[in-house]
């Protein structure tokens, strides 16, 4: 009786583990670009990250004249076998990855316009991962 009931605890424990997690990619891409929004999770093999807090959006907004282009920078999580870390991305400058590999914020989504202001939950990262050499930004990411 004893057994049984710590036999159904194990089991509800893991189910609850299990519900709280994310669903994971069965092949997540070694190599690639996924785009997603604050809160969610771009898997490539062995890594995991998370944009977690806009630092900085300093983009010159379309129709708005500016001296300079701006930036956007963004909190991550990441997540590997080493452990995890917060470092902060910026758009267009990837950083090398201790475990190996490049990873970068190739594209924010969408582009600022004079006088609206981005809604958080409107933005999208594209985060690009590159095991041999620095992803590069992509070219008008936004389009469509």
């Amino acid at each position: 009786m004893m057994a049984s009931r710590i036999v159904l605890l194990a089991l509800a424990a893991a189910l609850a583990a299990c519900a709280a997690r994310p669903p994971v990619a069965e092949n997540p891409p070694r190599d690639g670009t996924v785009s997603v929004g604050l809160g969610g999770h771009a898997r490539f093999a062995g890594l995991d990250v998370e944009p977690v807090r806009i630092e900085e959006d300093s983009r010159c907004p379309t129709g708005v004249q500016c001296i300079q282009a701006g930036t956007v920078r963004l909190l991550v999580r990441i997540a590997d076998r080493r452990g995890e870390r917060q470092p902060v991305l910026t758009l267009g400058k990837p950083v090398a990855l201790e475990a190996g590999g490049w990873l970068g914020l190739a594209a924010v989504c969408p582009y600022p316009r004079h006088p609206d202001r981005i809604a958080r939950e409107s933005y999208r990262f594209t985060l690009a991962f590159r095991a041999e050499a620095p992803p590069t930004p992509l070219e008008q990411p936004c389009a469509g």
